[in-house]
């Protein structure tokens, strides 16, 4: 399937593979596109239009393919299989992975640095183009069916029964993360450092990162309105986006590169939903008069951070 209006329209065109023997396809502009499949097919187009066969060397399935431009490519699959191309797949050789498990997802972010993941939590990584692989300690033992980096440090691996992994220094440390969701994720996605989509069984999953500097203080109208959000509600009154009071009247302020994981369904994602993006809790009770008060920081059970005593929050009321 093609389209050029940006999914409004698809249009069915002819692989010249058998149905159904497709897995996977990547591409590196408007016309140039690979796509993986059954038995070690391979399939290519350059026109964006015409598709035609290349030969893999191989017959086991191929689960997944990446490009970095027209020419430097890789293809992984059953039992360990890793393949590289230099030349847009005019010919594609073998690589060592070291391994024989089933790999389902690759990622490159140049020529030289790439990632691929696979059964019961491998993780490899190359520095060298696939000349050598070298396994990443992923802390789990799920399929990792996903795989998307932003650049050579940033990358999540998602998988069987909503794993989620992230990493902010090439893999050599990989942190789980919440994914909200017990269905397994296939495919990931990443749009830069701070953006990234997972998408799985019934779920559609987004994370965000909000950096925000630590805040001692905030100012909020003593008439100030609330709306909900999920089960926070976010104070119309404050001068900045990170703040928001919950119930019985807490002020709640945003704790510093908090990240985490929500739910999608059908409609907008919001990153704050929860409460787990907040730090300090502040107790501020209706009717107190205007002015500024001082609040010392509370630390919520919930969020898992520490906070400390000597930190003061003035809030003023105007």
């Amino acid at each position: 399937m093609h389209t050029v209006n940006g999914g409004a329209v698809w249009t069915p065109q002819d692989s010249g593979v058998e149905p159904n023997a497709l897995i996977a396809v990547a591409s590196t502009d408007a016309t140039h596109a690979w796509a993986v499949g059954y038995d070690g097919v391979i399939a290519h187009t350059a026109d964006g239009t015409s598709w035609s066969t290349q030969d893999s060397g191989t017959m086991n399935e191929l689960i997944s393919v990446g490009f970095t431009d027209a020419n430097n490519g890789w293809a992984v699959g059953q039992a360990g299989t890793i393949l590289h191309t230099g030349d847009g797949g005019a010919t594609w050789d073998a690589q060592t992975s070291g391994t024989m498990v089933d790999l389902y997802a690759v990622s490159f972010t140049d020529a030289n640095n790439g990632w691929t993941t696979g059964d019961s939590g491998t993780i490899l990584h190359t520095t060298n183009g696939g000349a050598t692989w070298t396994a990443q300690e992923s802390h789990s033992i799920a399929a990792l069916y996903g795989l998307a980096f932003s650049d050579s440090s940033n990358g999540w691996a998602v998988g069987g029964s909503g794993v989620a992994l992230h990493t902010t220094d090439g893999g050599a440390t990989w942190v789980a993360q919440t994914s909200g969701t017990g269905n397994s994720l296939f495919a990931a996605v990443a749009a830069d450092a701070t953006h990234a989509w997972a998408v799985g069984y019934g779920a559609v999953l987004a994370y965000t990162t909000v950096t925000v500097p630590v805040q001692t203080s905030v100012t909020i109208k003593s008439t100030a309105t609330t709306t909900y959000i999920g089960k926070t509600r976010i104070l119309s009154g404050a001068v900045k986006p990170n703040a928001c009071i919950g119930q019985n009247m807490v002020v709640y302020v945003m704790k510093p590169g908090s990240a985490r994981w929500t739910y999608s369904s059908n409609r907008t994602v919001y990153a704050l939903s929860g409460g787990a993006a907040w730090q300090y809790k502040y107790y501020f009770k209706p009717g107190m008069k205007k002015g500024t008060y001082k609040f010392k920081a509370v630390m919520p059970a919930w969020t898992g951070y520490l906070t400390s005593n000597s930190t003061v929050l003035n809030v003023t009321l105007k």
